[in-house]
């Protein structure tokens, strides 16, 4: 009987956790669609960002699911799943400060909040 190594609750708590943080996105994302759209579009806007996002989803879980299978030489293993899971949080960590940056950078104070803001 092979015994499986102890790493298997650490790859499941990163994905537990990797769950509750897409979940807090996606309601964030919701709120901030509606609050920009016209109120009679906030349903559509909202239906069409969970389309966004499920499809998003699906084709994470192929990507992923390809890339333990090949990193793990075709069987999924432990040490794939951890790897794969590391490798894309790092290049999605890399990708949100880079784009995050770029949006810090363009960002203007809009005229109304300019205003009201005593001069230092």
């Amino acid at each position: 009987m092979k015994m499986e190594p102890s790493g298997n609750v650490s790859a499941l708590q990163i994905m537990g956790r990797f769950g509750v943080v897409g979940i807090a996105l996606v309601c964030v994302q919701l709120d901030t669609v509606q609050s920009v759209v016209k109120e009679s579009q906030a349903g559509v806007a909202a239906g069409v960002l969970l389309t966004m996002i499920i499809s998003l989803g699906g084709v994470a879980v192929v990507i992923a699911s390809a890339t333990i299978e090949a990193v793990g030489e075709g069987v999924p293993s432990q040490s794939a799943t951890t790897a794969t899971l590391l490798s894309w949080a790092a290049l999605v960590g890399i990708l949100g400060v880079i784009f995050g940056a770029m949006q810090w950078k363009n960002a203007e104070v809009p005229e109304a909040v300019s205003e009201t803001t005593p001069a230092t």
